[in-house]
Protein backbone atom coordinates (compact mmCIF):
# COMPACT_ATOMS: atom_id res chain seq x y z
CA UNK A 1 0.00 0.00 0.00
CA UNK A 2 1.14 3.61 -1.01
CA UNK A 3 2.75 5.08 1.90
CA UNK A 4 0.88 8.24 1.80
CA UNK A 5 -2.57 6.19 1.82
CA UNK A 6 -1.22 5.07 5.30
CA UNK A 7 -0.74 8.46 6.70
CA UNK A 8 -3.89 9.93 5.41
CA UNK A 9 -6.25 7.51 6.03
CA UNK A 10 -6.26 8.04 9.93
CA UNK A 11 -7.18 12.02 9.10
CA UNK A 12 -10.22 10.84 6.49
CA UNK A 13 -11.53 8.51 9.10
CA UNK A 14 -11.00 11.47 12.09
CA UNK A 15 -12.96 13.61 9.72
CA UNK A 16 -15.27 10.79 8.99
CA UNK A 17 -15.86 10.55 12.33
CA UNK A 18 -16.55 13.92 13.42
CA UNK A 19 -19.15 14.47 10.55
CA UNK A 20 -21.21 11.81 11.56
CA UNK A 21 -21.72 13.35 15.03
CA UNK A 22 -24.77 14.30 15.22
CA UNK A 23 -25.92 18.20 15.38
CA UNK A 24 -28.45 19.61 17.35
CA UNK A 25 -30.08 22.73 16.31
CA UNK A 26 -31.61 25.54 18.38
CA UNK A 27 -35.62 24.66 17.60
CA UNK A 28 -37.15 27.51 16.43
CA UNK A 29 -39.87 29.59 17.51
CA UNK A 30 -42.87 27.46 16.32
CA UNK A 31 -41.70 24.26 17.36
CA UNK A 32 -40.98 25.74 21.30
CA UNK A 33 -44.44 26.68 21.27
CA UNK A 34 -45.88 23.69 19.93
CA UNK A 35 -44.03 21.93 22.78
CA UNK A 36 -44.13 24.04 25.90
CA UNK A 37 -47.11 26.48 25.14
CA UNK A 38 -49.43 25.41 23.26
CA UNK A 39 -51.13 23.40 25.60
CA UNK A 40 -52.28 26.14 27.82
CA UNK A 41 -51.89 29.17 25.46
CA UNK A 42 -53.77 27.80 22.34
CA UNK A 43 -52.56 27.54 18.77
CA UNK A 44 -50.69 30.43 17.87
CA UNK A 45 -50.76 31.90 21.61
CA UNK A 46 -55.08 32.32 21.30
CA UNK A 47 -56.14 30.73 24.31
CA UNK A 48 -59.57 28.59 24.83
CA UNK A 49 -59.32 28.46 28.58
CA UNK A 50 -60.77 31.38 30.58
CA UNK A 51 -58.40 31.52 32.96
CA UNK A 52 -55.43 31.52 30.72
CA UNK A 53 -54.18 34.79 28.69
CA UNK A 54 -53.98 34.83 24.85
CA UNK A 55 -50.13 35.50 24.41
CA UNK A 56 -50.81 36.19 20.50
CA UNK A 57 -49.25 39.65 19.24
CA UNK A 58 -47.28 40.58 22.11
CA UNK A 59 -44.82 42.90 21.90
CA UNK A 60 -40.76 41.40 21.80
CA UNK A 61 -39.87 43.00 24.55
CA UNK A 62 -42.52 42.32 26.81
CA UNK A 63 -42.85 38.75 26.22
CA UNK A 64 -39.24 38.41 27.23
CA UNK A 65 -39.45 40.76 30.15
CA UNK A 66 -42.27 38.29 31.16
CA UNK A 67 -40.97 34.83 30.77
CA UNK A 68 -37.51 36.58 32.45
CA UNK A 69 -39.42 37.81 35.45
CA UNK A 70 -41.57 33.64 35.66
CA UNK A 71 -37.51 32.30 35.78
CA UNK A 72 -36.22 34.08 38.48
CA UNK A 73 -39.82 34.06 40.10
CA UNK A 74 -39.90 38.01 40.31
CA UNK A 75 -43.71 37.19 38.94
CA UNK A 76 -45.41 34.00 40.28
CA UNK A 77 -47.13 31.79 38.09
CA UNK A 78 -50.40 29.68 39.45
CA UNK A 79 -50.52 25.98 38.89
CA UNK A 80 -52.65 25.01 35.80
CA UNK A 81 -53.73 21.52 35.20
CA UNK A 82 -54.25 20.38 31.16
CA UNK A 83 -55.36 17.28 30.18
CA UNK A 84 -52.76 14.78 29.50
CA UNK A 85 -50.45 16.76 31.01
CA UNK A 86 -48.95 16.95 34.36
CA UNK A 87 -49.43 20.31 36.13
CA UNK A 88 -47.04 22.65 35.97
CA UNK A 89 -46.22 26.77 36.30
CA UNK A 90 -44.80 29.25 34.52
CA UNK A 91 -41.93 29.28 36.78
CA UNK A 92 -41.44 25.70 36.34
CA UNK A 93 -41.64 26.18 32.32
CA UNK A 94 -39.79 29.55 32.05
CA UNK A 95 -37.03 28.62 34.24
CA UNK A 96 -35.97 25.75 32.03
CA UNK A 97 -36.15 28.10 28.77
CA UNK A 98 -32.74 29.24 27.69
CA UNK A 99 -32.04 32.91 26.78
CA UNK A 100 -32.03 31.97 22.96
CA UNK A 101 -35.11 30.23 23.73
CA UNK A 102 -37.13 32.91 25.12
CA UNK A 103 -35.98 35.59 22.09
CA UNK A 104 -37.63 32.62 19.60
CA UNK A 105 -40.18 32.49 21.47
CA UNK A 106 -40.63 36.31 21.93
CA UNK A 107 -40.39 36.35 18.35
CA UNK A 108 -42.72 34.12 17.38
CA UNK A 109 -45.77 35.03 19.43
CA UNK A 110 -45.25 38.64 18.18
CA UNK A 111 -45.77 37.51 14.98
CA UNK A 112 -48.90 36.23 15.96
CA UNK A 113 -52.77 37.14 15.45
CA UNK A 114 -54.54 38.48 18.55
CA UNK A 115 -57.75 36.52 18.40
CA UNK A 116 -60.73 37.69 20.96
CA UNK A 117 -62.70 35.00 22.36
CA UNK A 118 -66.65 35.26 22.75
CA UNK A 119 -67.52 35.46 26.28
CA UNK A 120 -70.25 37.16 28.05
CA UNK A 121 -70.11 40.51 28.40
CA UNK A 122 -72.47 43.16 30.50
CA UNK A 123 -73.08 46.10 28.02
CA UNK A 124 -74.51 48.00 30.12
CA UNK A 125 -70.91 47.55 32.70
CA UNK A 126 -69.41 47.79 29.59
CA UNK A 127 -70.40 51.49 28.83
CA UNK A 128 -69.28 52.50 32.67
CA UNK A 129 -66.21 50.65 31.81
CA UNK A 130 -65.10 52.65 28.84
CA UNK A 131 -65.66 56.23 31.47
CA UNK A 132 -63.34 54.56 33.64
CA UNK A 133 -60.57 53.10 31.14
CA UNK A 134 -60.83 57.10 29.51
CA UNK A 135 -60.01 58.32 32.96
CA UNK A 136 -57.80 55.48 34.44
CA UNK A 137 -56.25 53.95 31.54
CA UNK A 138 -55.99 55.12 28.60
CA UNK A 139 -52.58 57.18 28.69
CA UNK A 140 -50.82 53.75 28.99
CA UNK A 141 -53.23 51.23 27.47
CA UNK A 142 -54.21 53.31 24.28
CA UNK A 143 -56.40 52.02 21.27
CA UNK A 144 -59.20 51.44 24.09
CA UNK A 145 -56.54 48.25 25.21
CA UNK A 146 -55.80 46.87 22.19
CA UNK A 147 -52.26 48.36 22.04
CA UNK A 148 -49.22 46.78 23.26
CA UNK A 149 -45.58 47.65 23.92
CA UNK A 150 -42.46 46.61 25.86
CA UNK A 151 -43.93 46.92 29.49
CA UNK A 152 -47.84 46.29 28.58
CA UNK A 153 -49.87 42.81 27.25
CA UNK A 154 -53.36 43.51 25.41
CA UNK A 155 -55.90 43.98 27.05
CA UNK A 156 -58.98 44.51 24.97
CA UNK A 157 -60.40 40.87 23.54
CA UNK A 158 -58.87 39.11 26.65
CA UNK A 159 -60.16 36.38 28.87
CA UNK A 160 -62.31 38.25 32.26
CA UNK A 161 -61.68 36.02 34.35
CA UNK A 162 -57.58 35.82 33.79
CA UNK A 163 -57.77 40.16 34.11
CA UNK A 164 -60.28 39.88 37.40
CA UNK A 165 -57.90 37.42 38.64
CA UNK A 166 -54.55 39.65 37.61
CA UNK A 167 -56.34 42.77 39.85
CA UNK A 168 -56.92 40.78 42.57
CA UNK A 169 -53.19 40.00 42.69
CA UNK A 170 -52.68 43.77 42.28
CA UNK A 171 -54.85 44.85 44.74
CA UNK A 172 -53.56 41.77 46.78
CA UNK A 173 -50.04 43.00 46.50
CA UNK A 174 -48.96 39.46 45.01
CA UNK A 175 -48.08 40.79 41.62
CA UNK A 176 -46.05 44.49 42.19
CA UNK A 177 -47.87 46.87 39.66
CA UNK A 178 -45.78 49.93 38.11
CA UNK A 179 -45.92 52.80 40.06
CA UNK A 180 -47.98 54.79 37.40
CA UNK A 181 -50.29 51.70 37.76
CA UNK A 182 -50.32 51.27 41.65
CA UNK A 183 -51.31 54.93 41.79
CA UNK A 184 -54.99 54.65 39.40
CA UNK A 185 -55.61 51.06 41.36
CA UNK A 186 -56.09 53.12 44.62
CA UNK A 187 -58.32 55.56 43.29
CA UNK A 188 -60.59 53.11 41.62
CA UNK A 189 -63.71 51.51 43.19
CA UNK A 190 -64.19 47.24 42.78
CA UNK A 191 -67.37 48.25 40.91
CA UNK A 192 -65.29 50.68 38.50
CA UNK A 193 -62.70 47.56 37.96
CA UNK A 194 -65.50 45.34 37.02
CA UNK A 195 -67.08 47.69 34.56
CA UNK A 196 -63.33 48.08 33.28
CA UNK A 197 -63.25 44.35 32.60
CA UNK A 198 -66.61 44.27 30.76
CA UNK A 199 -65.33 46.99 28.76
CA UNK A 200 -62.17 45.28 27.40
CA UNK A 201 -63.71 42.14 27.22
CA UNK A 202 -65.90 43.80 24.42
CA UNK A 203 -63.57 45.12 22.55
CA UNK A 204 -62.42 42.73 19.10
Amino acid sequence: MNPIQLKTRPALFAMLAILAIPTFAQADGATLARNKCEHCHGAEGNSTRREIPSIAGLSEEYAISTLRDFAKKDRIGKNITVEGHPETNMNEIAKDLSSEEIKELAEYYSRQTFKARPQPVDLALAKKGKRVYKKRCRRCHEDNGRSVSEDAGRLAGQWIPYLKEELEDFLAGSRQAPKKMAKQLKKTTREDLEALLHFFAAQQ
